[in-house]
């Protein structure tokens, strides 16, 4: 029977018996017919589709619980699937290959259009081969949910390949799964007592190593404590080399700070831009070309070519703020009144309609007191403002000092 681009194939068993799927007795008996529609891999640019007739015997056997059962068709077509075995076949290879929407796409030009979703069921039902029992075991907790709810992860650490997902990071579980898989020699784990107590009862025989993340975790930890005591010291080094070696820190340490942190970061920054494009030029006027100058100072072909094309600038952006109108007047309480209460400055300037945070205040408080020649210490308790530091691209953190110790020797650089 052929239709609009369409076969349609009316096929009836020729069998006289049925097996029960049961208690596996014959039976001759037709109970009743219906009809099954399945669809088949296409002919030409022809969908196929087949129509079944498909029989109900009555089991004779009256020992077994099934009264009636449909007859089955072999291994062409499934129980209670809707297309044909080597369709789904086809169908599972398409998947695989370029997955789910990209797949329905190709199989509307191939004559069996389908649904992504359909194509990714196809995917989850295929039932994936049993890894073998790894010899070095890996285990660790991943996250559900983070915070909330966390399951397990054990990887073949030979194959690299992940091996089973457990649904929680309870001992119990772990050592069902071990006690299901025996053979692991070796368990990698990261601290977690549930672990260790689930490889003893489960694995007596296994060695427990913890893994490579947590060893250099727990060393970069202890070593960041050792740094933070004595980071005192740390500073006193960094800043005497940075004075010594760099013309950026050298000339910072004189000069008149601005008087924000952010502010001095920035100029901080500009001058390190502006000493290394001085160095770019000088190499230049020297012969050197593009390579060997981004060679010579480690930088970036890149960066060196923008330093060549002309000096660096400082972008100052000036953004008015809800406090620029009481200036005026936060000045003149301040200096003339000697007013240097904050918190009465930000009530005053509150009933004059003052609808920002108390935070910008006190900050712009905070930049008149370090204008102050001589601090009225002993009416307001006010002490002198530090200055801010302007050298944190040379005074470095105790974490990043941290990394330097963990870092393979290769890919140091001279300049850290």
């Amino acid at each position: 029977m052929l239709g609009d681009k369409r076969v349609l194939l009316i096929i009836n068993s020729a069998n006289s018996t049925a097996v029960c799927p049961v208690c596996q007795n014959p039976s001759n008996r037709v109970h009743s017919r219906y009809t099954r529609s399945l669809a088949d891999l296409p002919w030409a640019d022809l969908s196929v589709r087949l129509l079944l007739k498909v029989r109900r015997f009555l089991c004779l056997n009256s020992n077994c619980h099934r009264t009636t059962f449909a007859e089955r068709l072999g291994e062409a077509v499934a129980v209670y699937a809707r297309r044909t075995t080597r369709l789904s076949n086809q169908l599972y290879q398409i998947a695989m290959a370029v997955g789910g929407k990209a797949g329905a796409r190709l199989t509307t030009h191939l004559g069996i259009a389908t649904s992504a979703d359909s194509l990714l069921r196809t995917l989850k039902r295929v039932q994936l081969p049993s890894p073998p029992t790894p010899r070095v075991l890996g285990v660790d907790d991943w996250a559900w949910k983070k915070s909330e709810s966390y399951g397990s992860i054990l990887v073949d650490l030979e194959r690299h390949q992940p091996v089973d997902l457990l649904p929680d990071r309870k001992e119990t579980t772990f050592a069902v799964w071990l006690d299901a898989h025996p053979g692991v020699e070796i368990i990698s784990r990261d601290r977690a007592g549930s672990y260790a107590m689930a490889a003893r009862r489960s694995a007596p025989d296994a060695i427990q190593v913890a893994d490579r993340f947590h060893v250099l975790k727990n060393l970069g930890e202890s070593v960041e404590r050792v740094i933070q005591r004595n980071y005192s010291q740390v500073q006193q080094v960094l800043l005497t080399k940075a004075s010594r070696n760099s013309p950026v820190a050298s000339t910072l340490t004189n000069q008149n700070l601005p008087l924000k942190w952010h502010t001095a970061q920035k100029e901080a920054r500009f001058e390190r831009r502006k000493a290394l494009y001085d160095q770019v030029q000088s190499l230049k006027q020297a012969g050197y070309n593009l390579s060997e100058i981004s060679e010579e100072l480690e930088i970036s072909r890149r960066r060196a070519r923008v330093l060549l094309q002309g000096p660096p600038t400082m972008k100052r952006v000036i953004r008015p703020t809800k406090i620029e109108p009481y200036k005026a007047y936060l000045r003149q309480r301040f200096f003339e009144d000697g007013c240097h209460n904050a918190m009465q400055l930000w009530r005053e300037v509150k009933e004059q309609g003052y609808e920002g945070g108390r935070t910008w205040l006190l900050n712009y408080v905070t930049q008149l007191r370090q204008q102050l020649v001589e601090p009225d210490t002993e009416r307001t308790g006010v002490q002198a403002t530090t200055q801010p530091k302007p050298l944190s691209d040379f005074l470095y953190s105790p974490r990043q000092l941290t990394l330097w110790f963990i870092k393979d020797k290769s890919e140091l650089r001279l300049s850290q």
